[in-house]
């Protein structure tokens, strides 16, 4: 076993008590033969906290592109458009920037409607699910994406700590990245959120940053 110092609340750390290797989880999860909880559990996360997460807003915006071209052609039933909740913070440019309701909520709204049939609907799913395959890398224990869970702990224990607000860190956020929409419980982003909001704008900063250089050598 190994000491690992977990942050908590308002930057205050503990010291917890964890498995050193996989096969120290394995013998404490009381592994049979042939049974690999430690690789399960890893999977789990993945798919759960990576992979569904580009793969719901990826249907949503494959059913919205498909609704677009309903509307224009006027005819059968229409798919429903996806309701605006309420208003984050404006945009850089000072459009306004809506929430819409959640992604499970819209989809359960449109299969109720009948307005995509099952079988296309199913080809949807596999479409964009084959468009975002399992990769660890993108995950937290990935090398490259650990640095913007860190991140997110920072902002969080910043802010739990007194350092500034989250409506004013979303504002500030937003401004930058007009286009990126949060995860939110009761207000709050969601750790898994602020590190992929973290990577994009990174993402952002390192393309701005490539067209400048192609300015200069224009």
């Amino acid at each position: 076993m190994k000491i690992r110092k977990q942050p908590i609340f308002a930057g205050r750390f503990v010291n917890l008590l964890v498995p050193e290797s996989r096969e120290e989880f394995n013998q404490l999860a009381g592994a049979k033969e042939n049974e690999d909880p430690a690789l399960d559990l890893a999977v789990d996360h993945i798919v759960y906290h990576v992979q569904l997460g580009k793969i719901r807003p990826g249907v949503v915006a494959e059913v919205l592109k498909l609704r677009e071209e309903q509307a224009k052609s006027e005819t059968g039933t229409q798919i429903p458009e996806r309701a605006v909740t309420g208003q984050g913070p404006k945009r850089k440019d000072g459009k306004p920037n809506p929430v819409h309701e959640k992604d499970s909520l819209y989809i359960k709204k449109v299969l109720a409607s009948k307005s995509i049939s099952d079988p296309d609907f199913q080809a949807i799913l596999q479409s964009v699910a084959d468009a975002n395959p399992f990769n660890p890398a993108e995950s937290e224990g990935g090398t490259v994406a650990k640095k913007f869970f860190t991140y997110a702990d920072g902002v969080i224990a910043a802010i739990e700590g007194g350092q500034g607000t989250w409506a004013k860190f979303l504002e500030n956020f937003g401004n930058q990245n007009p286009d990126f929409e949060f995860e939110l419980e009761d207000g709050v982003p969601t750790r898994d959120s602020l590190a992929a909001a973290f990577k994009h704008d990174e993402t952002r900063t390192l393309r701005e940053s490539q067209e400048k250089i192609k300015g200069f050598v224009a």
